[in-house]
């Protein structure tokens, strides 16, 4: 586990939240249980910490 918590990958429904980017830091809000983290649109990347 890093400084900043546990990771969550895309492709995965961690929960309604808002998640960080672990690679650029890009703000990702799902709205629902049910939404699925996507790949980041800014930069691709497929991990990120809840804020």
């Amino acid at each position: 586990m890093s400084l900043f918590g546990e990771k969550f990958k895309s492709g995965t429904a961690p929960g309604k939240g808002t998640y960080k980017c672990t690679r650029c830091g890009k703000i990702v809000v799902l709205e629902t249980d049910e939404d699925l983290l996507p790949t980041c649109p800014k930069c691709g990347n497929e991990n990120y910490h809840r804020k």
